[in-house]
C-alpha cells in the first residue's frame, strides 16, 4: 500500500511539473527559485519554490523533503496565482491550490484557495505573503482552517530569472 502511494504521489509531481512548464508563456515570460513558508498548507514546513509567469498572473510549484523520526517525509504542490490588482511586479492575487505528501507515515492531500500581495524588490527577488481556506485531509483526519499559508504569514521569495 505504502509503495503504490510514494508511485502515484511521485507520477502526479511529475505531471504537474509537465502541466507547469507547458504553460503558455510570453516572450518577456519570468522565471524564479526560492523559498515558501507552507506549515499550515503541508504540515511539515519550507519547501524549495518554483514561479512561472503565465500573461499578467503566477503559477507557483513547491517541493520539500523531511527527515523525521519516522523516515522521510515529502510534500509537493503547486498554486495558480491571478493577479486582481496591478500587474506582475506588484499586486493583489487570489487563486486555487493542491497539495500532497507525507506526514509521520501518513497520506496528506490539502486543497486551498489563496489570497495575497506580491512586491518586486531590486528588479530581480519577488516577495509574496500568502493566505486563506485550508482544507487538509490526514488519512481519515478532516481538518479546514482560515489563516496564512504557514508560520511566516506564508511567505515566499523568489529570485527572477
Amino acid at each position: 500500500m505504502r509503495n503504490s502511494l510514494i508511485r502515484f504521489t511521485m507520477a502526479s509531481a511529475l505531471i504537474t511539473s509537465l502541466c507547469l512548464l507547458a504553460l503558455p508563456f510570453k516572450a518577456e515570460a519570468r522565471m524564479g527559485l526560492g523559498y515558501f513558508d507552507s506549515d499550515n498548507l503541508t504540515r511539515r514546513g519550507d519547501n524549495l519554490s518554483a514561479l512561472y509567469s503565465v500573461n499578467k498572473d503566477w503559477a507557483q510549484a513547491f517541493f520539500g523533503v523531511y527527515n523525521t523520526n519516522d523516515g522521510l517525509s515529502f510534500s509537493i504542490g503547486g498554486a495558480y496565482k491571478f493577479t486582481v490588482l496591478g500587474d506582475q511586479k506588484s499586486g493583489l492575487h487570489i487563486g486555487p491550490g493542491l497539495a500532497m505528501g507525507t506526514v509521520n507515515d501518513k497520506f496528506l492531500f490539502s486543497a486551498f484557495g489563496l489570497a495575497g500581495f506580491h512586491y518586486t524588490v531590486f528588479d530581480r527577488v519577488m516577495l509574496s505573503v500568502d493566505g486563506g481556506p485550508i482544507l487538509t485531509l490526514v488519512d481519515d483526519e478532516v481538518d479546514f482552517s482560515l489563516e496564512p499559508a504557514g508560520n511566516l504569514l506564508g511567505l515566499s521569495i523568489h529570485y527572477l530569472f
